[in-house]
């Protein structure tokens, strides 16, 4: 199994895009909770702006999710891992978190 990690380019957007259009991706993702878009909307206009990055998940050369890290405070960070549904039981998010969370900064 051969999976990759990369930051988040624009060219990557339709094929990461094509992998939420899933009823079972966006509910697990929480796109579809009652309050999701109020949190989402007080958090565009919050004065306040978040430090984050985003990184596309590759399994076999096929975009399969995303790894989204996200600064809370000054020493604590938040990584959150989504698969899309069809790649799911596989194993490959607690992989690409292993990963990620071992390799090295550069």
């Amino acid at each position: 199994m051969k999976i990759e990690i990369k930051p988040y380019k624009k060219r990557y957007f339709f094929r990461f895009l094509i992998g939420l259009l899933n009823y079972s991706t966006l509910k697990s993702a929480g796109f579809l909770e009652k309050n999701f878009y109020k949190k989402l909307i007080r958090r565009i206009f919050s004065k306040t702006k978040l430090k984050g990055y985003n990184f596309v998940i590759f399994y076999n050369t096929k975009i399969v999710g995303g790894i989204q890290l996200e600064e809370v405070s000054k020493d604590k960070w938040l990584v959150g891992i989504a698969i899309f549904k069809k790649y799911w039981k596989k194993g490959i998010g607690t992989l690409a978190g292993k990963k990620f969370l071992d390799r090295k900064s550069t």
